[in-house]
């Protein structure tokens, strides 16, 4: 943290040093390449579970076609209201290994996404934090003009 002006009666103020005010600049000229960074990847994980999302309803829209198309030997709906094509469709999707293995893999990027949108708020949140330091220390030096 950057030296404070401490003005008190009689006593000279005390001057930030040049090298705070270097870190300070350094600090703010790095944190936009890393928050751009972060929310490329955050980007990245929401495309990719978007992708995984598309390829589940697929599977869902595939196997309730089948539920609701099928008939028993004198031709009448198989699952024949709402409630038990929806029991259907839970049953058959949750022995479908392929559509458990894109669920898995949701749940993970799901998380993967949860990080990266935390790491772009972090990093916002000490962009500011050092934009008030910077703020402040400019106050300082410019008490040192007057």
């Amino acid at each position: 943290m950057p030296a404070q002006v401490i003005l008190l009666p009689g006593q000279p103020a005390v001057r930030p040093e040049g090298r705070e005010t270097e870190r300070i600049k350094e600090k703010l000229l790095e944190y936009p390449a890393q928050i751009a960074e972060a929310k490329k990847r955050a980007r990245t994980e929401k495309t990719a579970a978007d992708e995984i999302r598309g390829q589940m309803q697929n599977i869902e829209a595939e196997i309730l076609y089948q539920i609701n198309t099928a008939t028993n030997n004198a031709g009448k709906p198989l699952f024949g209201n709402e409630t038990m094509r929806n029991a259907e469709l839970k049953r058959r999707l949750a022995q479908s290994p392929e559509y458990q293995e894109l669920k898995a893999a949701l749940q993970a990027v799901e998380a993967g996404l949860f990080e990266a949108e935390a790491l772009v708020n972090q990093l916002i949140d000490e962009f500011r934090a050092w934009k008030a330091v910077a703020e402040l220390t400019a106050a300082e030096l410019a008490a040192f003009k007057n």
